[in-house]
């Protein structure tokens, strides 16, 4: 992940404008390292000397360094006049040396704090002032909401979407996601919709497409059901663009992005509610079919370990999809308990 996303997510949080899936992030990259939890410190102090991203640092950084490297001078004369012992005085230099070290930390999260602070002045007047808010699915599937500009974008579990109240003049319309959505977008060639997700994002113009990036924020895979849509990594990488029927997987650690045809329509089964299999394993079928009804099913003495299935299912109650394999292919299936089943017997 690059730490510039992080380094955004530090400043959110003290800004107050963290949301609770950045928050998890941060502190997970926090307690990954020993480096990562400096720099958190330091771009703390940083905002603090800053008062808050006031305008102006009053620090004068380069006062400040030259009374440390004076004072370590001072103390490295003193020390050979009254002939320390080599131990001490090896001691000495270390403490010093980490002192100049946290201060040199300190100087760049104040370079950081200034950039930050200026791209965010320009984009304050360039940009006209939303008001956003949060959309969190938590653990329901389809959660639906109707954007400004009358896009709809429908919500997996545990997932969040950040929207604007309005669109107003700006340039673009602008989201972002946690987790996973399926976006119908209204065309306006004056004003792309752009989803943000993690370091990536996707431009589009007027299509459908779903968006699936993990809480970790680690892969993002693109889908496009109609029209098109431009897939952005961060730095400098060439955008590429997927068309109906397309797929691009995205890791954002290493930047590297495939497009490929979309392997099934299945993936998309928690928004269509449809699986299709053709000639497809049984154990891969019933995965399948815990996934979209979210429940847990297990198979004991069953001869269907070894067979190809062939099943449709569009939209139906799950006592429908047990009703097909009880009558096509001769299994028993009893409840364990609430959303538990055991299969047994049948075969090919």
């Amino acid at each position: 992940m690059n730490e510039d996303f992080y380094i955004t997510l530090i400043y959110k949080s003290l800004s107050g404008e963290i949301s609770l899936a950045e928050r998890r992030q941060l502190k997970e990259w926090e307690a990954a390292s020993e480096e990562n939890r400096l720099t958190i410190a330091s771009i703390k102090k940083a905002w603090q000397l800053s008062g808050n991203l006031q305008p102006e640092i009053n620090v004068d950084l380069a006062k400040e360094f030259d009374a440390l490297t004076a004072r370590m001078d001072e103390m490295e004369m003193a020390s050979e006049a009254s002939s320390p012992t080599v131990r001490q005085l090896q001691a000495d230099k270390r403490r010093w040396w980490s002192i100049a070290a946290g201060f040199a930390l300190l100087v760049a999260a104040a370079f950081v704090l200034q950039k930050y602070q200026s791209q965010n002045a320009i984009a304050d007047k360039a940009a006209p002032k939303m008001d956003w808010l949060i959309l969190d699915s938590g653990m329901k599937t389809g959660q639906q909401i109707t954007l400004a500009d009358k896009s709809v974008v429908t919500l997996n579990e545990n997932s969040q979407l950040n929207y604007p109240t309005a669109f107003n003049n700006a340039e673009n319309r602008v989201v972002s996601i946690v987790g996973e959505a399926f976006f119908n977008i209204q065309s306006n060639p004056n004003q792309p919709f752009i989803v943000k997700a993690g370091s990536s994002e996707i431009k589009v113009l007027g299509t459908s497409f779903n968006v699936k990036a993990g809480i970790d924020a680690q892969e993002l895979i693109v889908s496009v059901v109609e029209g098109t849509v431009e897939c952005r990594g961060f730095g400098d990488q060439k955008p590429i663009t997927l068309s109906q029927g397309q797929q691009a997987n995205f890791d954002q650690r290493s930047g590297r992005m495939i497009r490929r045809d979309m392997p099934h329509l299945n993936d998309l089964a928690w928004y269509t509610r449809q699986l299709s299999f053709e000639m497809t394993p049984f154990q891969e079928v019933i995965r399948s079919i815990e996934i979209l009804y979210g429940l847990k099913l297990e198979v004991s003495q069953s001869g269907l370990q070894d067979c190809l299935i062939n099943l449709k299912i569009d939209n139906e109650p799950i006592e429908s999809v047990f009703e097909i394999l009880r009558i096509g292919y001769k299994v028993e299936i009893e409840a364990n308990s609430k959303n538990s089943y055991q299969i047994k017997g049948g075969g090919c």
